[in-house]
């Protein structure tokens, strides 16, 4: 009895302990993150040129939020990434990377959170403005890239910041708006197509020129108009 309550708290402890998160003083993880068992961590960002999804983002001296600021990112503006810190950290509840970029001759540091994983560029109602449609990764693990609807897309049209609450769809187990396999953009017919898919199953959502979101479902006919 006394050997087999030893066994529960040895076991109790190791469930804490892979389920931790240690983090330096300058906020970062300096052990793997474990979340229900599995390794997690950030979108990993080969070099070449990537869009910002969000702004205004501060470019530091030095990886963290410690860094001082040495320039601003705006609205979509195209960075080069020069090289990955290593650096992880959370923010926001999104798990990024701290990336070395370079931006108009400035070299520096920003965290991958705000960096887009994909980007589509189109003036969607001929206005002559361009407008971008992003998509983020929030956490990347051996077992997904695990993308949020309303949190990790990103849609600006005509220089105006889109509501995208809109990425998810209602299910008898609730509201679903979590996918883990993929996301793809494409321009269809006068709309921007958003093709968010887990498993088998493809999610397809459309924005029209105004940032109305549409849910178009999911059978294989719409599939099948996505490709």
């Amino acid at each position: 009895m006394h050997t087999n309550f030893k066994i529960i708290i040895l076991m109790l402890c190791f469930v804490q302990y892979v389920n931790a998160q240690v983090i330096d003083e300058n906020g970062f993880i300096v052990q793997p993150y474990l979340r229900n068992g599995a390794e997690q961590t950030g979108s990993l960002f080969a070099k070449g040129h990537y869009y910002m999804l969000d702004y205004p983002v501060n470019i530091r001296a030095e990886p963290g939020l410690k860094g001082s600021i040495i320039g601003k990112l705006g609205m979509n503006d195209e960075i080069e990434i020069l090289e990955n810190t290593g650096k992880l950290q959370i923010i926001e509840n999104v798990l990024a990377f701290w990336y070395k970029i370079n931006f108009k001759n400035i070299e520096g540091y920003i965290w991958g959170g705000y960096i887009a994983e994909q980007t589509l560029i189109v003036d969607i109602d001929n206005n002559g403005i361009l407008d971008y449609f992003h998509v983020r990764v929030s956490r990347v693990s051996y077992l997904y890239n695990e993308r949020h609807g309303p949190k990790d897309t990103f849609i600006y049209i005509n220089n105006q910041k889109i509501d995208t609450s809109g990425f998810a769809k209602i299910t008898p187990q609730g509201i679903r708006d979590e996918w883990w396999a993929g996301c793809r953009i494409n321009k269809f017919e006068d709309v921007i197509r958003f093709n968010y898919s887990s498993d088998y199953i493809i999610d397809i959502f459309d924005v029209n020129k105004f940032g109305e979101i549409t849910y178009r479902g999911n059978n294989a006919h719409e599939v099948r108009l996505a490709q």
